[in-house]
């Protein structure tokens, strides 16, 4: 493929470990998707955007900082290095979950129901390292 030069190709090639020859084609197609595809992003209402606006703890004690700029969220505060990013703009795939575009980091309202919510699940999944989770804690 790449010696016919077409213009916008852009492979991606995933070596999976632990999987017999048959299972890859399952594990990879839903990854294969969201990278052709990409992941859905909504528009969240300022309502909804000051819902999860506030500072986090992590159970290291380490916290950051949700905030909104010019109608986006933004993630900062001195967990950056442990959570693997530094102030990055968060994507909205519902009202209630946000990702970081490239980083493998999502995050999660634990309760949904509560108007304002005081925890919520940080999923972190980088290339070549197990998936991880971590519950923060809203400080008021």
């Amino acid at each position: 493929m790449r010696a016919r030069k077409y213009t916008h190709l852009d492979l991606k090639r995933r070596i999976e470990t632990g999987l017999a020859h048959i299972h890859v084609p399952a594990a990879g197609l839903p990854r294969a998707l969201l990278y052709l595809f990409g992941r859905p992003e909504v528009t969240l209402s300022l309502d909804q955007q000051e819902r999860i606006v506030g500072r986090y703890r992590l159970p290291s004690g380490h916290g950051f900082e949700i905030v909104s700029e010019n109608g986006s969220l933004r993630i900062i505060g001195c967990a950056c290095e442990e959570l693997g990013f530094g102030k990055v703009t968060m994507i909205a795939e519902t009202p209630n979950k946000l990702y970081l575009r490239y980083i493998g980091v999502s995050i999660e309202v634990v309760d949904p129901t509560e108007d304002i919510p005081t925890q919520i699940r940080v999923d972190r999944n980088f290339e070549g390292r197990a998936k991880d989770t971590l519950i923060a804690t809203r400080i008021f």
